[in-house]
């Protein structure tokens, strides 16, 4: 039983470390441009991800702009 109290309040710690970092996420996309928002990610991941969203058009990813809000860094792209 104790065990089994353990291993349940692990797995929800894990959780709840887990809800802190949301990643770098698509959160918008309409061709020629896409953005991305993420929190303690490295920049370059949302910057891949644009290179192959805009791969599937045959073209390349531009910075278009940056912002930052309540610690959410949003990025949007041109396909070029």
């Amino acid at each position: 039983m104790r065990h089994s109290i353990l291993l349940l309040a692990a797995g929800l710690v894990t959780v709840g470390l887990a809800a802190c970092d949301m990643g770098t996420q698509k959160v918008s996309s309409t061709n020629p441009t896409v953005t991305y928002e993420f929190d303690q990610d490295d920049p370059s991941k949302a910057a891949n991800m644009a290179a192959e969203y805009c791969r599937q058009y045959g073209q390349s990813a531009r910075q278009l702009s940056t912002s930052e809000r309540d610690g959410i860094n949003r990025v949007t792209y041109e396909c070029v």
